[in-house]
C-alpha cells in the first residue's frame, strides 16, 4: 500500500473508495485503539494495514477465504481484525457523525430539508426497521426472542434519516420499545411547537415519517393503505389512474364500476 500511494496515488484512491487525506484521518484518529502489545510469538498487524484490509473488504464485499491469500492475513485473523477496525471506528466517529437532534431548532433545520429537498413540510425525520440476519446466540435461551415472522432468526435494527439518508438515529430494538418511542411521549425529543403549512394558517404538529409497522400518532404520520372502505363497508382495491381510463371508457360500465374517488366533470 506505501509503494501503491507513492507511486500512483490515483490507483491508490480507487483501492480503498476515499480519498487520501480522509484514510490519513481515519488511520489517524483510530490509531491509538488498535496498537497491540508485541510478544516474541509474532509481530502485531500494523493499523494501516487493519485498516486498508478492512475498508477494502467493506467496499468490495470480498471474501475472507480470498482476503487471506492478497494480504498475507490468515482468514481466522480477518474475523477478529473486521470486528475491531469497526468498533474503533465507530467509537471515534459516533459523537461527531451520529449527534442526534434533540432541540427544537435542529428539528426545524431538519424540517427545512424534508420542505427542501422533498416538499413535504414539517416532517422531522423518516423512521424505518430491518431484520438483521444473525446466528442465534448460544446463552439466549428460547429461539422466539429472536425467531422473527420471516422464518430466520434476527435482531431488528431500528433507524431515522433525514432528507438527505443521513442517519440520525441508530437502536438494535423493536419500536415499541425503543428509546425513540419513549421520548416522542414524554416530550424529551424536542419536537417543536405546530406551525402552518406554507400557504396555509392551521397549526399543524411536527412528525416523523414511517410505515405500516408504526402506530399512527399525532407526531408519527405513515402513507394510505392499499385499501379504503367504500359507502357500502366493503374494502375495495385503489384503482391507478390507467384502470379508471379504461373503465369510464368500457361500453359496459355500469354504477357500480366506477371507482369512489373518481368524480364526474360533466
Amino acid at each position: 500500500m506505501v509503494e501503491l500511494r507513492r507511486e500512483d496515488t490515483g490507483t491508490f484512491k480507487k483501492f480503498p473508495r476515499m480519498p487520501t487525506e480522509m484514510n490519513d484521518d481515519i488511520l489517524g484518529r483510530y490509531r491509538h485503539r488498535l496498537v497491540k502489545q508485541h510478544t516474541r510469538y509474532r509481530e502485531p498487524l500494523d493499523p494501516g494495514l487493519k485498516l486498508a484490509a478492512i475498508i477494502r473488504h467493506l467496499v468490495s464485499g470480498v471474501k475472507y477465504s480470498d482476503m487471506q491469500y492478497s494480504w498475507r492475513v490468515a482468514e481466522n485473523s480477518h474475523y477478529v481484525v473486521v470486528r475491531d477496525v469497526c468498533h474503533a471506528i465507530c467509537e471515534e466517529y459516533v459523537d461527531e457523525v451520529m449527534a442526534a437532534p434533540s432541540t427544537p431548532e435542529e428539528l426545524r433545520q431538519l424540517a427545512d430539508g424534508f420542505l427542501k429537498n422533498w416538499n413535504f413540510p414539517n416532517c422531522v425525520a423518516a423512521i424505518d426497521g430491518k431484520q438483521i440476519a444473525i446466528r442465534k446466540p448460544s446463552s439466549s435461551g428460547c429461539l422466539y426472542m429472536y425467531y422473527n415472522y420471516k422464518g430466520f432468526v434476527s435482531i431488528i435494527l431500528l433507524a431515522s434519516v433525514d432528507s438527505d439518508y443521513k442517519f440520525d438515529t441508530v437502536q438494535v430494538k423493536i419500536y415499541n420499545e425503543s428509546e425513540f418511542l419513549e421520548m416522542l411521549q414524554d416530550g424529551s425529543i424536542g419536537i417543536p411547537d405546530p406551525q402552518p403549512f406554507p400557504n396555509d394558517t392551521v397549526d399543524m404538529p411536527y412528525f416523523s415519517v414511517g410505515d405500516d409497522a408504526f402506530s399512527l400518532s399525532e407526531n408519527i404520520q405513515k402513507l394510505y393503505g392499499h385499501t379504503y372502505t367504500s359507502h357500502k363497508d366493503e374494502p375495495q382495491p385503489i384503482h391507478s389512474k390507467a384502470d379508471c381510463k379504461e373503465m369510464l371508457h368500457s361500453p359496459k360500465l355500469d354504477e357500480d364500476q366506477v371507482p369512489h374517488h373518481a368524480e364526474s366533470t360533466g
